[in-house]
């Protein structure tokens, strides 16, 4: 109820913004247009506020507001002269500025520090335009080594999600389409900010936030920072991916969009598996088809509660019948696989409330992809397999082929609300929701001659949501008398996962027979139900006070900030399973035909529900950071630039699970710590165009909750079983930078550094070769990580033809190794080997044409990484790791008159496989593998 009246108050709000959107729009009058943009420092990149930007001749003047940004309104149609001046500043003079009628004309202007008056400088248009305030000013300017990609780079792109336009940053990968590797590192490397807050994550085995959650559609920017600065978070350790949503646009503007895509595997062939849901899955939410039996619930068996009586025959069989009743499917049926589609829309405007600037925007998407992969399989290897003298005679301990269908629900919206009390004084209020759920029918077959001892048929029914409620408060304040500025933000956030219902069948047989498969009941999974519930609460807030200070050779400042976060996580998870005599061939069949019994079945036609408890079934987190930092950026002399400074952040996590009596609690683990975490910056300006970077700083790697509980439970996208270390430390990362940049011209930079960490105690997930394939985390002794990396974009204008191409793109090589410690169960196949998750290598590069007037685009885009480890063998088996897959995508959008475009995207053009191997003595294995096709897709948007 409480998610449907969010949804109600989203659309409620969403229609009331357009409605006074439109009503508060006017039209431009046919004789004038607009001017709007930023000005900026010169020198830093950062906003100038309060500035004065007027239009010579005309009388029309306002002031640049905390973002440096400035609107001015009807202006004549014409050729202009723009003049920009604020104290501390020279003033400048844009020439040739053409104003169209109906239209606006963007002019960024940048001021140059001056201790004295001196005369205006006075440049054209045109050139002004090497000096605009973008994503690469602000990359030349920032005070840590950063990378970013903007709206316009999205627009081009392929994109669909926060996780692939992650990819086109340079030494960044993205492993599962969602979780993102920086400099080769794995996912629990990497932190992720919404608006400059820290987010949750939804997923359960895992730390990374899932970037897949945002859509392209939603983000202004997406920047990765890779060396450390105070203000940020202390678990930085390998880089930071920061999300800024869209802002309110310079005018009223808005956007449909429609559109479709097509996989070759997939679309339009027999074979997707399916099977009957409720009736809201296509807004990836049950109806409560699945849901756990209110009477079963009612009587306090459900999900976190007691067992079921076992003792009670009648009420067994009550529970056993409305199971039946509700969820008699466990086999999937098969259909012709849909199309995909895709839905959008969004609106913006800056207007005027209560005589103030204000400024909305709002948007919305939908969409769903219907996947079908029968080309896949997984195996397990003993070390025997990899011993040269029995290499003939290996055969795979575990060898199942798989079938799937997936249908994925994806939807969301944003809204994001800004207003200016004064030039000096700004608001912000941001909301955000995003909802994804995977539908999966899966069956898989094969051999199994550890723990089944036979051949073996499983089928899997599986309903997964994850979601994201997320909202900001913000403020931007000018203290103009004290030379300072003051930033705050609060944010709460809630992610979720729901996985209810997982139903799930294994039917074996012996060796050679051709007699049916029968219903196993030696494994747990067998006739099953079950259930999981997570969610992450999140409040956190953070308080920055900047003064900038003057008697050097230019602007220096101090900043200093307080930080807090308190997390919250609640997970709880339900095993139903039926219990049977051998000989059932089809379970479906007898849940309809045959009798549900409150004692132990005496044959085949009889199921009784029982249930399975294991430990850690249910666990409760509370973690709680506080964090006191301070940060100086000081010019030393007129080319080098120091930032340095350090963070203090007590850290206390605890994690319990409910007892064996109702009011008891048992503690996990405990985890409480104060570090202190410096960090020292150097940026020295060759020329005008050119900077070297040095860097070194202090960070940590703490476990995530679901590292720490000790329980085991199935991985959801493979066979693998995961189970906690209560025992895991917090890791330290020591990390040296070095990085050499050259900003040719506008919109291009060539970039080379190296870099260095030295981990101490990092946190690894480690495989034990045992029957039911079990991978679990632990701290090893030390590693290091030592590369090289570099980026380029260039215009490549050397012709006419030539100057419609643009490349661009990045690499990184990297050696990594880590000395790992037996212990705990885990017997290490290799004491010393390469990070777990780390990349030796990593490329991508793009080449983009546009034709004059930019109303076609062509972009094609290339991407790999280099073979990393996946988990760490043990007992003599080998590391499992993901092989090299080259992807290659390309796209074409082609404006239509002034409103609409269409553009049309091509994936994985190579159509190269997905590939986990084990290598040992000469001898390589494959451990899994699977193909996804080549996807084309095309979307038509309209809008002005």
């Amino acid at each position: 109820m409480k998610f449907r009246a969010r949804v109600a108050l989203a659309g409620l709000t969403s229609f009331l913004i357009l409605g006074v959107g439109q009503a508060t729009h006017v039209q431009a009058q046919q004789s004038t247009g607009r001017i709007v943009g930023k000005v900026i420092d010169a020198s830093t990149g950062q906003a100038i506020s309060t500035a004065q930007v007027a239009v010579i001749g005309t009388g029309q003047m306002v002031l640049s507001d905390l973002e440096g940004r400035y609107f001015l309104d009807d202006v004549p149609a014409g050729v202009h002269e723009v003049r920009a001046s604020v104290l501390g500043y020279g003033p400048k003079s844009v020439t040739d500025v053409r104003v169209l009628a109906g239209e606006s004309t963007p002019l960024d202007i940048s001021l140059a520090q001056t201790a004295i008056e001196i005369e205006a400088i006075t440049v054209t248009a045109t050139m002004e335009t090497g000096s605009t305030a973008s994503l690469l000013d602000r990359q030349k300017n920032a005070v840590a080594v950063t990378e970013a990609v903007g709206q316009q780079e999205i627009a081009r792109s392929p994109d669909s999600d926060a996780a692939e336009v992650a990819s086109r940053v340079s030494a960044v990968t993205v492993a599962e389409g969602r979780y993102v590797y920086i400099r080769g590192l794995g996912e629990r490397y990497s932190q992720t900010s919404l608006g400059g807050s820290p987010i949750p994550s939804p997923e359960p085995e895992k730390e990374v936030v899932p970037l897949d959650l945002f859509p392209a559609e939603f983000i202004e920017s997406l920047t990765t920072q890779k060396t450390y600065t105070p203000d940020r978070p202390g678990e930085f350790s390998g880089g930071s991916v920061d999300i800024q949503n869209k802002e309110f646009p310079s005018e009223f503007t808005w956007k449909m969009s429609l559109g479709t895509s097509a996989n070759s595997e997939s679309q339009f062939q027999d074979g997707f598996l399916r099977y009957d849901g409720g009736g809201t899955d296509w807004l990836g939410s049950d109806d409560g088809t699945r849901a756990i039996p209110e009477v079963i619930t009612d009587a306090g068996y459900g999900i976190g509660g007691s067992r079921l009586p076992r003792a009670n025959a009648d009420s067994l069989r009550v529970a056993g019948q409305e199971f039946a009743a509700k969820l008699p499917q466990f086999a999937p049926t098969a259909q012709t696989t849909p199309a995909n589609i895709d839905v959008g829309g969004s609106v913006g405007d800056r207007t005027s409330l209560f005589g103030k600037d204000f400024g909305y925007f709002v948007a919305g998407n939908y969409g769903q992809k219907f996947t079908r992969r029968d080309v896949e399989f997984e195996r397990k290897w003993r070390a025997e397999a990899f011993n040269p003298e029995f290499q003939e005679n290996a055969r795979p301990n575990v060898d199942y082929e798989f079938n799937r269908g997936l249908r994925e629900v994806a939807w969301g919206g944003l809204a994001n609300f800004s207003f200016l009390a004064t030039p000096s004084n700004q608001f912000n209020l941001q909301a955000m929701y995003n909802r994804n759920t995977d539908d999966e029918a899966r069956d898989y077959i094969g051999g199994n001659q550890e723990d089944l001892g036979g051949e073996v048929f499983s089928e899997r029914l599986r309903f997964q949501e994850r979601s994201m409620l997320w909202g900001q408060l913000s403020g931007k304040h000018d203290l103009e008398s004290l030379s300072s500025r003051l930033d705050w933000r609060f944010s709460g956030a809630q992610a979720s996962r729901d996985e209810p219902a997982l139903r799930e069948t294994v039917y074996t047989r012996s060796f050679g027979s051709t007699s049916p498969f029968t219903l196993n009941s030696d494994t747990g999974e067998s006739g099953r139900y079950f259930y999981t519930d997570l969610t992450d609460d999140d409040f956190n807030g953070a308080v920055d006070w900047t003064w900038n200070f003057g008697g050097w050779s230019s602007a220096a400042s101090i900043k200093v900030g307080g930080a807090f976060r308190s997390r919250s996580r609640d997970f709880a998870a339900r095993r139903y399973r039926w219990n049977f005599t051998s000989g059932i061939t089809s379970l479906d069949s007898v849940i309809a035909n045959g009798t549900i019994v409150g004692t132990a079945p005496t044959n085949d036609m009889q199921l009784q529900l029982t249930d399975l408890v294991e430990s850690g079934d249910r666990y409760n987190a509370d973690e709680s950071t506080y964090a006191g930092y301070g940060m100086v950026d000081l010019p030393i002399g007129s080319r080098l630039r120091a930032v340095f400074g350090a963070r203090v952040e007590p850290y206390d996590l605890e994690l319990t699970t409910p007892g064996t009596t109702s009011d008891s609690v048992v503690t996990l683990s405990d985890l409480s710590q104060t570090d202190v975490l410096p960090s020292l910056g150097l940026t020295y300006a060759l020329n005008d165009a050119m900077n070297l970077r040095l860097a070194g700083s202090r960070t940590v790697d703490r476990p995530e909750f679901r590292e720490l509980a000790p329980f085991q439970f199935t991985e959801a996208s493979s066979l693998r079983q995961l189970r906690g270390n209560p025992e895991l430390e917090i890791a330290d990362i020591y990390s040296v930078d070095a990085k050499w940049e050259w900003f040719p011209r506008t919109g291009e930079v060539f970039s080379f550094g190296g870099f260095y960490k030295y981990l101490d105690r990092p946190i690894e997930q480690v495989f034990f070769a045992a029957a039911s394939s079990l991978y679990s985390y632990q701290n090893a002794e030390s590693g290091y990580l030592l590369g090289v990396e570099g980026s380029v974009r260039k215009r490549l204008d050397f012709n006419e033809f030539m100057s419609h191409f643009t490349l661009g793109g990045g690499f990184s090589v990297i050696e990594s190794e880590v000395e790992v410690i037996p212990g705990s169960g885990f017997n290490p196949t290799n004491l010393t080997r390469p990070l777990q998750g780390q990349s030796p290598y990593t490329v991508n590069a793009n080449l983009q044409w546009i034709s004059t007037g930019g109303s076609t685009e062509i972009g094609l885009f290339y991407g790999i990484f280099g073979k990393r480890i996946e988990a760490a063998g043990g007992s003599g088996v080998p590391d499992i790791e993901l092989e090299p897959r080259n992807a290659l995508d390309l796209t074409l959008r082609q404006r239509i008159g002034s409103r609409a475009s269409i553009k049309l995207k091509a994936e994985n053009l190579l159509n190269e496989p997905y590939e986990w191997t084990q290598s040992q003595n000469g001898i390589t294995r494959t451990q899994r593998y699977y193909e996804v096709g080549q996807t084309i897709s095309l979307s038509l948007s309209y809008g002005g």
